[in-house]
């Protein structure tokens, strides 16, 4: 039995279906999956646990203001023969994993988006270590298309590279939504007293990369065309102080919390928007999978799932700045036969983009390169 290790610094909650069904798959056929962990020190509610998984204490080391991460996973790799690590300069484990890649002793693969996709950072010295790296590892899992085309341009042959197509539990959203009706979704709304058709939502982390002062502005324009807009924020961050301010400020925002699940479900199907104007990533499933149509801004600090939006056709990316992006907002608002378009668009990419897909790759990325060892 081959035994295939992937250290993660942290486990997400929507991670979780990804390694079960993984592991489920690995067993079956006979490759021992090994899962090592540790705890999210930045956005807590993120956090979960397996409990197959070995979950490790993390290290956090700053350096010339630069986050570093030990992780004390030694004893866990000495037989493995595949470690997937994830593709990033901050961790110390990378390059002594690496170093002995080169010299024989590992076959070491990554998994990320290609390059770190933060404008004020790709260009970076990090930057510069991590395409060197990547060059030379194993095999590497690519969270998309997009990735695999970073990848390319590093020189790692594309035979050394799988395109898994990041996501979430698509299907578990999808069965969750069969339970609401229009119904359902009044009484929703009559619970929060909210009487309005035009309520847009905001989903994810609060902070700073995500321009909350900017979306703040945004709604407010908005609103004085369309004047009875609610506003929904759920999610936790350091910059959550900025929306209770809102809040307090404006009786048309609210907010909500965070909502992994339950609640979720309810507060986006009642949404008719999901507004998030930069650092778009993984939302983007969450979009297609409740039929809310997202809109955001061609910012370069977008992850890799951006690709998935199809610009007027599942979504809609809009110009950089306050007024295209308020406009589009309100024609959107204003034109239901337009909006009702990118909703069944959302709903087509609903069933391209689903965690069986991703675990069947992700796999099949796993086969390969236990074949390469063999070779």
């Amino acid at each position: 039995m081959k035994k295939v290790v992937i250290v993660q610094r942290t486990l997400k909650f929507y991670r979780v279906k990804f390694f079960e069904l993984l592991k489920e798959k690995c067993t079956h056929n006979d490759i021992e999956l090994q899962l090592l962990y540790g705890k999210d020190d930045y956005i807590t509610f993120n956090d979960s646990e397996i409990s197959w998984g070995i979950k490790i204490k993390n290290y956090r080391i700053n350096f010339f203001g630069k986050s570093f991460y030990y992780q004390p996973v030694f004893k866990y790799l000495r037989d493995a023969d595949l470690i997937i690590v994830e593709q990033a300069t901050k961790f110390f484990i990378n390059y002594y994993l690496w170093v002995l890649s080169l010299l024989g002793f590992y076959k070491l693969a990554f998994w990320g988006h290609g390059k770190n996709l933060n404008r004020a950072t790709s260009f970076s010295v990090s930057e510069l270590i991590k395409n060197i790296m990547t060059k030379r590892v194993f095999h590497f899992f690519a969270y998309n298309e997009f990735s695999k085309k970073i990848v390319e341009k590093t020189g790692l042959p594309t035979s050394k590279i799988t395109v898994v197509n990041n996501t979430i539990d698509v299907e578990s959203i999808l069965s969750d939504v069969k339970k609401y009706d229009k119904y359902k979704i009044a009484d929703v709304k009559n619970e929060l007293e909210i009487k309005s058709e035009n309520i847009c939502i905001y989903v994810g982390g609060i902070y700073q990369e995500k321009r909350v002062p900017f979306l703040l502005e945004v709604i407010k324009n908005v609103k004085k065309t369309i004047r009875d807009l609610e506003f929904i924020f759920v999610g936790d961050g350091p910059e959550k102080h900025l929306v209770l301010q809102a809040v307090k400020e404006n009786s048309w925002i609210h907010y909500y919390g965070v909502k992994k699940k339950i609640g979720k479900t309810e507060l986006l199907l009642l949404s008719k928007l999901l507004l998030i104007p930069s650092s778009v990533g993984l939302i983007t499933i969450d979009s297609f999978a409740y039929g809310v149509p997202l809109v955001t801004t061609n910012s370069a600090d977008h992850g890799p799932e951006i690709d998935y939006l199809k610009n007027s056709i599942n979504g809609v990316v809009t110009e950089n700045n306050l007024s295209d992006y308020s406009s589009t907002i309100i024609d959107l608002l204003r034109n239901e036969e337009k909006r009702l378009l990118l909703v069944d668009g959302c709903k087509q990419s609903a069933k391209k983009y689903t965690m069986e897909n991703m675990v069947d790759s992700f796999y099949e990325g796993i086969v390969l390169s236990i074949e390469n060892i063999r070779t």
